[in-house]
């Protein structure tokens, strides 16, 4: 049981045994132990998971309980829109409500209003958007400017921080979703008074 809680490499067993031996010759039982990294693992998958299985379902049958597949709330199944985990047909969700029809399925919030927002960036134009990987590539990719903007904030009484790249993977990070996502961390740096407050 505890190989398999803590997650330990089986091979361990071929030495453990061995050890405990001439660590503690005085021992009966450690003398009677006969255990390799083969009935370790026969005994993890016959016996424990087994027996944990079984004991899992019993639960299961009586208490309310969710299916997390790539997301982390806490209410029926959560997953974000692919047709594979939520779709109409043949898809993870409608096979389980098919056997459990009162099953709740929730799709991703974030993934939704990222959908949503990229839907409403289409009607913006492509400057601004355009404009901050350039700034981020243009000061890291110097590290005379990145010297300069080190200098700059230093003169203004802000702490230093980096320019930093937008990333589109994820969900809503180029705003305020992320505390260091990169328009705000570019507003702060372009402050003009670097009063601590812009600058944390």
């Amino acid at each position: 049981m505890f190989f398999a809680e803590h997650n330990v490499a089986l091979t361990v067993v071929d030495h453990l045994i061995p050890l405990l031996k001439e660590i503690v010759p005085d021992s009966e039982i450690i003398k009677n132990v006969d255990l390799g990294r083969k009935k370790c693992t026969s005994i993890i998958k016959n016996v424990i998971a087994k027996e944990e299985k079984d004991n899992l379902v019993k639960k299961l049958k009586v208490n309310p309980f969710s299916v997390m597949i790539d997301e982390s709330t806490d209410i029926g199944m959560c997953s974000d829109g692919a047709n594979v985990t939520v779709g109409k047909c043949n898809s993870f969700a409608s096979r389980l409500i098919n056997d459990i029809p009162n099953v709740v399925v929730v799709k991703c919030i974030c993934h939704s209003a990222a959908i949503i927002a990229s839907k409403a960036c289409l009607a913006l134009p492509r400057a601004p958007e355009d404009l901050l990987p350039q700034i981020g590539s243009y000061v890291s990719g110097s590290s005379k400017r990145c010297a300069q903007l080190e200098a700059v904030q230093e003169m203004l009484g802000g702490r230093k921080k980096k320019i930093l790249r937008m990333c589109a993977t994820r969900w809503l990070s180029h705003h305020r979703i992320s505390k260091e996502a990169s328009v705000e961390r570019l507003i702060h740096l372009s402050a003009s008074d670097g009063s601590p407050e812009l600058c944390a």
